[in-house]
């Protein structure tokens, strides 16, 4: 039996998939869930959130992250100074082993600047993060209008993520 050409392509494509439609990334015992951002505003920094989990026995720290379509990230965190939230640089994230760190709207994020375009929902674009011990892993950042209560924060600094 003949197997269509566009049947047979279409086939191979879902069994091997491809490396940009890839979402979540996993290295080593590494492991990066959904890795997203809201649609950025002109001149305005933006912000990535995703889960990390370390499946092995030795902890594992983010300590850089880049991408070809921002001029800088940074690491950060938010922190309640009295009754102001406050938006802070940090040098690493640890991730314990066995454990899941989060990086959310109100905690851990990294933190986006210059951007080479506005990104839409439905856009995604490439961030490498770094880490201490697995070396680099990328990620392809999906951008999602996300509304309601994701613990989020206006930082008040001009960041609108």
């Amino acid at each position: 039996m003949k197997l269509n050409p566009i049947l047979a392509a279409t086939l191979a494509l879902g069994l091997l998939g491809t490396p940009a439609l890839a979402h979540d990334a996993t290295k080593g015992d590494i492991t990066v869930d959904h890795p997203w951002a809201r649609p950025n505003l002109p001149n305005r920094p933006a912000a990535a959130y995703f889960a990390i989990t370390n499946n092995g026995d030795t902890a594992e720290r983010i300590t850089a992250a880049t991408s070809t379509v921002f001029g800088a990230i940074e690491i950060h965190t938010v922190k309640k100074e009295g009754e102001v939230m406050k938006m802070q640089p940090v040098e690493a994230i640890e991730i314990a082993p066995g454990e899941t760190t989060m990086l959310e709207p109100g905690g851990f994020h990294l933190m986006l600047f210059d951007a080479a375009q506005v990104f839409e929902e439905g856009e995604s674009f490439p961030i490498t993060l770094v880490l201490e011990n697995a070396g680099e892993i990328e990620l392809e950042v999906k951008v999602e209008k996300r509304t309601g209560h994701e613990g989020g924060h206006d930082h008040g600094s001009g960041h609108s993520n």
